[in-house]
């Protein structure tokens, strides 16, 4: 790729670029992620996704991760056991219709999810370098 404004080889392939891509429920975030990976992708410049909605899904789900368990541990006392699934994890379901449309609830909720969800993020995207793709409904909302 040669020099670059002033940086070597060296210099410029440990540079990251991280974009973010927010927005409400079925406005596109997917899709436009799916066009930027294609179009990097396609240029042969090294580029990482991550989506902090699925993410937000393995913490919840039934998992192995002991600080995953934590979290949902937390919301299972916050909550009561008419969230924990009998097979382990969350029952999402139940969850959200105790939280949306409940200001309080929903402030617990984040107060929990949200620490480590910032902290799961990190590790990944501290961990790539080239372009770092981040699908999240509430990226500029949370940070």
């Amino acid at each position: 790729m040669g020099e670059m404004k002033g940086l070597n080889q060296r210099e410029y392939e440990s540079r990251v670029l991280r974009l973010g891509i927010s927005g409400g429920i079925s406005c596109g975030k997917s899709t436009v992620a799916k066009i930027l990976l294609e179009a990097l992708c396609q240029n042969s410049i090294e580029t990482h996704y991550l989506d902090v909605d699925t993410l937000r899904t393995q913490i919840l789900g039934n998992n192995s991760s002991s600080s995953f368990r934590n979290v949902q541990n937390q919301l299972i006392e916050i909550f009561g056991n008419s969230i924990a699934r009998t097979t382990g994890g969350i029952n999402r379901r139940i969850l959200s219709d105790i939280i949306f449309g409940d200001s309080k609830a929903l402030a617990l909720y984040e107060a929990v999810i949200d620490p480590i969800i910032f902290n799961e993020c990190s590790r990944y995207l501290d961990s790539k370098k080239g372009v770092l793709l981040l699908e999240s409904a509430l990226l500029v909302e949370k940070r």
